[in-house]
C-alpha cells in the first residue's frame, strides 16, 4: 500500500510540472495605439502627413505615425519572451499579387536579468526562410536605462543652457524627472483585481494606468511600463485608450507571428 502511495505521489508531482510548464508558455495580447505600433511613413508622403497631428513632434518618430495595432508577447518557461506587433510592412509581386516578404520588428526578453535586444525580421514566403538583423545588443531595462530613454536629466539640461547662454538668450529650460504614483483606487477589469497608478512622463505626457500583480509580464516591456509592478492592463492618456489588454491564452503557434520551427529557433539560437 505504501510503494502503490508513493508511486500515486511521484505520478502526481510529474504531472503538476508538466503541466505548470506548458501553463507557462503563454500568448499576451494588447490593442496599443503606443510607439511600439508606429509606423514608417515613406519619404514621399511625409510632406503629405507632416500635418497630421498622429505624428509625434520629432525625435526618432519625426516620420512615423502611430496606428492602432495588435501588440503581442510570447511568455515560455515565465523566463524568456518574444514580443511583436502586426504592423509588418508586406512587400507583394506586381503581376501575381503575391506576397514576396514581410519585414517588422521582434524583441526578446529575459526575465531573469530584465534585458532586451532587438532585431529586424525579413520572412521570404515563397522560400519560407526567415532572416534576423540584430538592432541592438543586449540591454539592460533598469530604472537606469528608463531614466536615460525618457527623462530630460540635468546634465542634459546643462548642456542645453550652456548652449542657450553663448547666444545670450534668456529661456528656461525645465528639468523632468519620471514620476511614478501608486494612488488606492482599485476595480476588476478584465477579470482581474486591478490598482490605479499615475505615471507622469513629461509634464504633458501622463497616464492614468490599472494594472493587476495577479500576473507579472511588465517584464516584457522596454519603456517605462516596466516600472509599473504586474501586469498593465489598461493605460489612459487624456482619457484616451492607449494600451488595453485584450486576453492571455496557451500559445497556439498557427496564431503566432511564425510556425513553431522557427520561433523554437529563434529561443535556441538569440538567447545567448
Amino acid at each position: 500500500m505504501k510503494r502503490k502511495t508513493k508511486t500515486l505521489i511521484l505520478f502526481c508531482i510529474f504531472f503538476s510540472l508538466i503541466n505548470f510548464s506548458y501553463a507557462q508558455n503563454k500568448h499576451i495580447k494588447y490593442l496599443s495605439n503606443m510607439d511600439p505600433c508606429a509606423r514608417l511613413i515613406p519619404p514621399k508622403k511625409r510632406e503629405y502627413i507632416a500635418g497630421n497631428e498622429d505624428i509625434s513632434s520629432g525625435g526618432r518618430y519625426k516620420f512615423m505615425k502611430i496606428v492602432e495595432c495588435e501588440f503581442n508577447i510570447l511568455v515560455f518557461d515565465n523566463n524568456k519572451s518574444i514580443v511583436y506587433n502586426d504592423n509588418s510592412r508586406i512587400i507583394k509581386d506586381s503581376i501575381s499579387n503575391q506576397i514576396i516578404r514581410e519585414t517588422g520588428d521582434i524583441d526578446i526578453f529575459r526575465k531573469r536579468n530584465k534585458s532586451y535586444k532587438g532585431y529586424r525580421y525579413t520572412y521570404y514566403n515563397q522560400q519560407d526562410s526567415l532572416n534576423l538583423r540584430q538592432k541592438r545588443d543586449w540591454q539592460k531595462v533598469n530604472k537606469r536605462y528608463i531614466k536615460k530613454e525618457y527623462d530630460f536629466s540635468d546634465k542634459s539640461n546643462e548642456r542645453k543652457t550652456a548652449f542657450i547662454s553663448s547666444f545670450d538668450l534668456d529661456i528656461e529650460i525645465p528639468v523632468y524627472k519620471m514620476q511614478l504614483k501608486i494612488t488606492g483606487e482599485q476595480k476588476n477589469i478584465k477579470g482581474f483585481l486591478c490598482k490605479e497608478a499615475i505615471l507622469e512622463v513629461y509634464e504633458d505626457y501622463v497616464y492614468q494606468i490599472w494594472f493587476t500583480k495577479e500576473i507579472d509580464y511588465g517584464w516584457s516591456f522596454n519603456n517605462y511600463f516596466s516600472l509599473i509592478p504586474g501586469t498593465v492592463i489598461l493605460a489612459k492618456k487624456d482619457d484616451k485608450t492607449v494600451l488595453e489588454f485584450l486576453e492571455i491564452t496557451d500559445i497556439d503557434f498557427s496564431e503566432t507571428i511564425f510556425d513553431e520551427e522557427k520561433i523554437t529557433g529563434i529561443l535556441e539560437e538569440k538567447f545567448d
